[in-house]
């Protein structure tokens, strides 16, 4: 089977070197190599993350393509919002679902194409509201200090938990029928997905540039 690697991102995991072949899942709870291949890339985009926004002046964190393009800051914003409402609807909703143990069996896993779909930024969505920029902090070091403590609860959930997250299904708009596990691939992609944009946003011929 060929390696299901990123195709264009920021963190190259390959899932079916880490041992994770569709369609072979034994049982409903975490393997441990699915619960490493998640955290890898949990804490990869972390460090991605910071590196990413972390020396920027003023002008480039607030710097706007256009008037209808979020800025890095905004981008920024969204990927930590999306954080903490991504993993209460893994929490919330899909793990309190009614279990169909069997159900899994009958669908083709979606981890790989999860990533896959998520990567491709040749499909652009609108933000529901409630996770758009608003404006939440103040100060670029106040949205991190946010974005840190929110990835730090997500970590620590899928280190720890003995949920049966190939159990509980929940409708994904793109892709049908998710389970617990790859909702949560869904949460690590977005973050990658955003890094992409963070990344366009950069290339952008008037995009501020340091002096000296």
């Amino acid at each position: 089977m060929p390696l299901v690697c990123s195709p264009r991102g920021v963190l190259p995991v390959c899932l079916a070197a880490l041992g994770i072949v569709p369609g072979t899942l034994a049982g409903q709870h975490l393997r441990p190599e699915e619960r490493q291949a998640l955290l890898t890339q949990l804490h990869a985009s972390r460090a991605q993350f910071h590196k990413a926004v972390g020396d920027l002046t003023d002008a480039q964190w607030t710097f706007k393509p256009a008037p209808d393009v979020w800025s890095v800051a905004e981008v920024a914003e969204h990927i930590t919002v999306s954080e903490d409402a991504l993993r209460q609807l893994v929490l919330e909703e899909v793990l309190t679902a009614p279990a169909e143990p069997g159900r899994r069996r009958e669908l083709p896993a979606k981890a790989d194409e999860v990533v896959q779909f998520m990567h491709d930024r040749s499909q652009r969505f609108q933000a529901p509201a409630f996770v758009a920029p608003a404006g939440r902090w103040p100060s670029r070091g106040g949205l991190l200090e946010a974005f840190d403590g929110s990835r730090a609860m997500t970590i620590a959930f899928v280190d720890t938990t003995r949920s049966e997250l190939h159990a509980h299904f929940r409708d994904n708009p793109a892709l049908g029928p998710l389970d617990g596990y790859e909702w949560l691939w869904w949460l690590a992609a977005h973050t990658e997905r955003h890094l992409m944009q963070i990344a366009e946003v950069k290339t952008h011929p008037a995009f501020p540039r340091r002096r000296g």
